[in-house]
Formats: structure tokens, C-alpha cells, sequence
């Protein structure tokens, strides 16, 4: 299997960069009007309030403790949130499936349900795109500074947000310098190790990781995680084509992963 990163880049860098804002900006726009006006405080959002939650919504709650004062302030950071991790994506993909993908991310049921709540889930996802971008790009050039820090940075939200789903993207993210001997330079373990202990330091305290996974009971999210084998084989079947797996089969593989815990660890009783 050919693993190396295709090192074409965009040709209007520039012109990319705007665009991956406007989409964030855009999507940010579409929670207010959508979503935010309808929401009032949720019960999960006092149960499962996390160390990484607590210091996310710290400047909102300083200014108001309205709840669509948080929910607005959470939209628009979520939005500027999704524009950054897909900002590390340049070189490994173009701007077009980069902004598809930016969609498909914002306006899935999942996300406009819960992306102005206090909850973990949308960041972690957020903080495994920039993450395995970062990875791909600091193993095909470690002195890509903004990468290191996109993997540092995207390993680190996640671990703060949710230390469990941190293990799940860092697993297969070391198994992967361990299948691809081209990927073994000092700064992706470096990077990735020092952004899952910097955020798990939060957790450190005693703070318990929640429980959950998917529910069965449900028929509609039941589907939408059993789409993901269909869509990792899309992904590999798009690599084969294009030459190059690791850009395509690897964020597909990380997600599997992630989605493991809703799988066979769900328990909403307790």
C-alpha cells in the first residue's frame, strides 16, 4: 500500500484561505438563525460538563450568563473553530472537497443539534480533523511549524474535551508511524505526544471521563454510524484512484476509531 502525502498544494493559497473562512462564517450564520433562536439550557449540558468546556465557555459566561448570549458566542466559535482545522488540510487536499467536507461536518443533523450547546462532542471531532491534518503534514515535512502546532493543538483539544476519544485518535495515529517507516520523523510523536498529555493534565485532577457511545435505540443514529464502513471504503476506493492512500484512508480509519466507544460502551441509564 503506498502511504507517501501528495505535497501538491494549492495553487491560490490565499484565495483558499478566504474561501475555508467564508464557509465557517457562513455556517456560523445559519446556527443562529437555525438553531440558536429554539434552544434553551439542555440537561446534558449540566451533567456533562467537562474541564475543557468549563474553560470554553469562561469569556461568555464572564459577559452573561444568558443562554443565548452562550449560545451565539458558542456558533460563532465553533464556526472559526471548523475554518482553522480545515486551514491545516491545505496541500493534502484542495479548497473544493475541503469546503464539501467543511459542509458536510456543519450541516449534518448532529452538528446544528448540538454545535451552540456546552457539550464536548463537536469539539473533539474539530480537534481530530486539525489533528490528523497536522499529522499527515509534519510527516511529509517536519519543519512545517504551523502543522506541529495544528497537531500539538488539535491532540490537545481533544484530550482536554474528552480524554477517552483522545485515546481512540492517538492509538491509531502512533500505529500509523509504525506502518509507514517514511512517517518516523522525531516531530509528528513529539507533537502528538505532547498535545494528549498537555490536555489530559486537566483530567488529572480526578475529573471523571463520561460514559458513552451509541445508542441502538435509535434508529437514525444507529444508521448514521453504521454509514462510516461504507464511507471508509469510498475513501480508500478515491485513493486508489488518486494514487495516494494516507490523505483519504487515514481520516476515514481515525474515524472508525473514534466511533468505537459509541458502539460498545453506551450507557445513558446512569
Amino acid at each position: 500500500m503506498r502511504v507517501a502525502v501528495s505535497s501538491r498544494r494549492p495553487k491560490a493559497s490565499r484565495l483558499g484561505g478566504a474561501g475555508l473562512a467564508v464557509v465557517g462564517a457562513g455556517l456560523a450564520a445559519g446556527q443562529l438563525v437555525l438553531v440558536v433562536p429554539r434552544y434553551g439550557p439542555a440537561w446534558g449540558e449540566a451533567v456533562r460538563l467537562s474541564p475543557g468546556i468549563s474553560l470554553l465557555v469562561t469569556p461568555a459566561a464572564l459577559f452573561s450568563a444568558s443562554a443565548a448570549v452562550l449560545r451565539t458566542y458558542l456558533a460563532v466559535l465553533s464556526g472559526c473553530g471548523l475554518s482553522l482545522a480545515l486551514w491545516l488540510w491545505r496541500g493534502i487536499h484542495p479548497l473544493r472537497p475541503l469546503a464539501v467536507a467543511g459542509g458536510l461536518i456543519a450541516w449534518s443533523w448532529i452538528t446544528l443539534a448540538y454545535r451552540p450547546q456546552s457539550l464536548p462532542d463537536l469539539w473533539c471531532a474539530l480537534g481530530a480533523v486539525a489533528a490528523v491534518g497536522g499529522f499527515l503534514r509534519v510527516a511529509r515535512d517536519p519543519s512545517d511549524a504551523e502543522a506541529v502546532i495544528g497537531l500539538a493543538g488539535g491532540a490537545a483539544l481533544t484530550a482536554v474535551m474528552r480524554p477517552s476519544e483522545a485515546l481512540w485518535l492517538g492509538l491509531p495515529l502512533f500505529a500509523a508511524l509504525l506502518a509507514a517507516p517514511r512517517w518516523r520523523n522525531r516531530a509528528v510523536p513529539a507533537a502528538l505526544a505532547a498535545g494528549l498529555l498537555l490536555g489530559g493534565v486537566q483530567w488529572l485532577a480526578g475529573a471523571r471521563p463520561d460514559s458513552h457511545a451509541l445508542a441502538w435505540r435509535y434508529p437514525g443514529v444507529s444508521l448514521w454510524w453504521l454509514a462510516l464502513p461504507l464511507m471508509a471504503g469510498a475513501a480508500a476506493l478515491v485513493g486508489r484512484r488518486a494514487r495516494t492512500l494516507a490523505p483519504y484512508l487515514l481520516p476515514a480509519l481515525i474515524a472508525m476509531a473514534m466511533a468505537t466507544p459509541y458502539f460498545v460502551l453506551f450507557d445513558e441509564s446512569g
